[in-house]
Parts: C-alpha cells; structure tokens; sequence
C-alpha cells in the first residue's frame, strides 16, 4: 500500500503541484485548504502509514 499523507495549504496553486508531485511519488494524497476540514480527516484517517 502507498503511505498516505494529508496536505494542508490555502493557495490552491500549491496545493494542486504538491497533490501532483506526491502522488507521481507513490503517495496517496488527501488534500484540504480549510483548517476544520484538516482535524476532521485527521480523526476520520491514519496518516503517514502504509495501509
């Protein structure tokens, strides 16, 4: 399994080249601008680990 990360940046320029860049390297990426929506996945998800 790939190692899932979570991504957390308000421009969404940024936010689109790190999602690309990571997933070419083999991560699973959830992405999010939003600060409520971060602690939300955060408890919802596993970050970090391969599963």
């Amino acid at each position: 399994m790939k190692p899932h990360i979570l991504i957390v940046v308000d421009e969404a320029d940024l936010l689109s080249t790190l999602q690309y860049n990571f997933t070419n390297e083999d991560y699973r990426v959830t992405m999010t601008s939003s600060d409520k929506e971060a602690i939300k996945n955060i408890k919802d998800n596993k970050y970090g680990q391969n599963f």
